[in-house]
């Protein structure tokens, strides 16, 4: 009995050994649906604008349409029927937009483009009025756009910005990445922001950035002096130097100010000690 016991645990020990290389590469490797599924941005690269698309009331469009050289573009790659991951993605920028001071429509334009070539404007119509009562009413209505389309017009959009997804047969769906993309005036991406959840600091300073100074005032154009984006995080942060550039500066002003006041000050003295 103590022979067949030592056997059965040997033979088992032996399994294990052997049989752990093989395990650590299945759970270190990656997954055969996610094989090409993954996000890397173009930036600074011309995003196609003549490709043709539907907006949600079925006419034909282009994303030159709307990226149209006067402000910048929210662009997000998304699919209606998505169980969940665009979702989020949808949600988390609708409540970023929030919490900004640019509007859509009057600051910048948000464009959605379902990448399955099977949805409909039928689909995009509902789900535009959903978003719209989620931000806050509809009366930014002219600045949302979702837009549907076929195969190579769908290919030509995701390739152009570095979207690569792939649909997985088995379990009747896509397998992507999530993130929002932003296309300068003239259609060229800016930025990038990954992820579900989007800071609105992040999303204003990405339009900002996006924007070329063409949207915005000027107390917003040195908030953007003060970020920078940090490619490591994915997020802006605040730039040292041109922090301490500007803590100089304000410096410099209080020195020149109290020295402005004594000299004033002294110049009194004297004309009093004369007079």
């Amino acid at each position: 009995m103590n022979r067949l016991l030592s056997a059965l645990l040997f033979s088992l020990l032996f399994s294990l050994l052997h049989s752990a290389p093989a395990a650590a590469q299945v759970v270190t490797g990656v997954p055969a649906d996610l094989e090409g599924v993954d996000i890397v941005p173009r930036l600074g690269d011309q995003v196609p604008l003549g490709d043709v698309f539907f907006d949600e009331d079925g006419r034909e469009v282009t994303l030159g349409s709307y990226v149209n050289g006067s402000k910048p573009t929210l662009l997000v790659l998304a699919y209606f029927e998505c169980p969940m991951l665009c979702t989020l993605v949808m949600n988390g920028t609708v409540r970023a937009m929030q919490n900004i001071t640019q509007v859509p429509g009057q600051d910048f334009e948000l464009v959605l483009v379902s990448f399955d070539p099977k949805e409909t404007p039928a689909m995009a119509g509902p789900k535009k009025r959903s978003y719209m009562k989620m931000y806050g009413g509809d009366q930014t209505a002219a600045g949302w756009h979702f837009l549907t389309g076929s195969q190579e017009s769908i290919r030509s959009l995701t390739d152009g910005v570095g979207f690569h997804y792939k649909w997985i047969e088995e379990r009747q769906e896509f397998a992507h990445g999530s993130g929002i993309f932003f296309l300068t005036p003239d259609g060229k991406l800016s930025r990038f922001l990954g992820g579900i959840v989007f800071e609105s600091l992040d999303v204003r300073l990405a339009l900002l950035e996006a924007g070329e100074g063409k949207i915005g005032g000027a107390a917003e154009q040195i908030i953007l002096f003060c970020y920078h984006y940090d490619p490591t995080t994915g997020r802006y942060a605040p730039a040292a130097a041109q922090l301490m550039s500007i803590a100089s500066g304000f410096s410099l002003l209080i020195l020149l100010g109290f020295l402005a006041f004594w000299w004033r000050r002294d110049l009194s003295r004297k004309k009093e000690a004369k007079a």
